[in-house]
């Protein structure tokens, strides 16, 4: 165990520093607190601190001060605003090691201390734990950040070079962290001496486990170990075999979290999902804006923007997936990659506007398509009003989902498919009781019902009155 002081005026800031140290590093730090330079002093004095992290800004004695009277010889992280950065020139020349803008950022945070654990000779024992720091900061970085030089870092530290990646995705923490930490340590605990190498990490719905291999006989073991890691972690799993770049992780991941074979237990999205649909529908940008800024916690960011980032990136899915027929093919999981590789608030908000002004776009566009698509349906059914025709059978035939040509039928028409077409078939069955030669029987069979019985309750349902009495007041008008 290393012992961590933690310097800073600002408690919020010693709080997020303390968070992302226990939630990333377990027990392999002991961590210790000061306010002040000079309660930060008195505690090196009398102390073995191992990585000091300090503020250069404090009120009385600065960072700077602190640093000219250490004594005996510490692993310094220097905090600092941009405004500061001459004194981190010259803490620099004073030995410290790194130095971390405020208020820290996660990924930089762990950076740092993955390389004072780097430099620092391990402990027995600690080896597997600094593993573990730098397997979970890895598939941070390729799950939610994407950048190219720190995944080459972390990968080579991790001897992964030039390996093949196969993503699985364990669903089942119903949006509960303590599940989805629970289920982490089950995988954790499972593949740990199975002779592979992987990377996992929780986020808000369940876990990802990234597999690094480079031969068959390694990917072979991988596909052998699914089953026992499904049913030792729990939850629906979706599974890609091998993933062609760094850069398709995140797209992967947003697609195994969507595929069909997890859809019985979707994701958790946000209370705000359809009121974000309805404001894209209506092609209102700023209300869809609005509706997310008041849905999600951006001053959370610092400590949870994972799952920040997770459930605004599947709240926008969902809200595409209703829009639009095949929203994967429209290129919706290329594009919402970009939110989970967000380095900071400005990058998410940027491409959220992105996002929503590509969806707006969408929406013009498949204007004439969608009506085209609806008058086709008006057209069968006015028709053949008799066919057995059900949302499925047509959606089929256009060659898109149900649940969009449903939604799209009631948006042009104000009424649901069911609806429409007994409406449709009541109407012709009124026409065809002008023809006296014909039954009731015949007329319903005619226009669909074949059960007369059946046909009796739908017209008395639709006209308020029985099909006989309703013909006998027809043929004496």
């Amino acid at each position: 165990m290393y012992k961590l002081l933690v310097a800073d005026d600002e408690q919020k800031d010693r709080n997020i520093v303390r968070l992302l140290v226990e939630k990333q590093y377990g027990d392999l730090f002991e961590i210790l607190e000061a306010k002040s330079g000079t309660q930060a002093l008195e505690i090196l004095r009398n102390d073995q601190i191992d990585l000091l992290l300090l503020d250069m800004n404090m009120p009385g004695l600065s960072g700077m001060g602190v640093i000219r009277e250490l004594k005996k010889p510490t692993y310094l992280i220097i905090l600092t605003a941009y405004s500061f950065f001459d004194y981190a020139r010259e803490a620099l020349r004073y030995g410290v090691k790194d130095y971390i803008l405020k208020p820290p950022i996660r990924s930089e945070l762990y950076a740092a201390i993955d390389r004072f654990l780097q430099e620092r000779k391990e402990q027995p024992g600690d080896n597997g734990l600094r593993q573990k720091a730098l397997a979970r900061e890895l598939a941070t970085q390729m799950l939610f950040y994407s950048n190219a030089q720190k995944i080459g870092n972390y990968c080579q530290l991790l001897g992964l070079e030039g390996a093949r990646i196969s993503l699985a995705v364990l669903l089942g923490g119903g949006g509960a962290v303590h599940a989805s930490e629970h289920m982490l340590s089950s995988a954790e605990q499972f593949l740990d001496g199975q002779g592979v190498r992987y990377a996992a990490l929780s986020f808000r719905d369940g876990i990802a486990v990234l597999f690094f291999w480079r031969t068959a006989e390694e990917q072979g073991r991988i596909q052998k170990l699914l089953p026992g890691l499904q049913s030792s972690a729990g939850g629906r799993m979706g599974f890609q075999e091998d993933i062609p770049s760094y850069g398709e992780i995140p797209q992967a991941f947003i697609r195994l979290c969507d595929q069909h074979s997890l859809s019985r237990r979707a994701v958790s999205v946000s209370d705000q999902t359809d009121a974000v649909e309805q404001a894209l529908r209506n092609q209102d940008f700023d209300g869809a804006m609005e509706h997310i800024q008041k849905d999600f916690d951006w001053q959370d960011y610092q400590a949870h923007g994972d799952a920040l980032k997770f459930q605004l990136a599947m709240m926008l899915f969902t809200c595409t997936k209703h829009l639009f027929a095949n929203a994967d093919k429209r290129g919706a999981y290329s594009k919402l990659s970009v939110l989970l590789g967000a380095e900071n608030l400005e990058q998410l908000f940027c491409g959220t506007a992105e996002y929503l002004h590509w969806i707006i776009h969408e929406i013009k566009r498949s204007v004439y398509t969608n009506s085209y698509m609806v008058h086709r349906v008006i057209s069968a059914v006015s028709t053949d009003c008799a066919r057995p025709w059900t949302i499925e059978g047509l959606a089929a035939e256009l060659k898109i989902s149900p649940y969009y040509l449903s939604h799209l039928f009631k948006e042009y028409t104000g009424s649901n498919f069911t609806d429409y077409l007994a409406e449709r078939r009541i109407e012709r069955a009124i026409e065809l009781m002008r023809q006296p030669e014909l039954t009731l029987a015949q007329i319903g069979e005619m226009v669909g019902y074949p059960d007369q019985n059946y046909f009796s309750r739908v017209f008395r349902k639709r006209c308020g009155t029985s099909a006989r009495q309703y013909r006998k007041q027809l043929l004496s008008e």
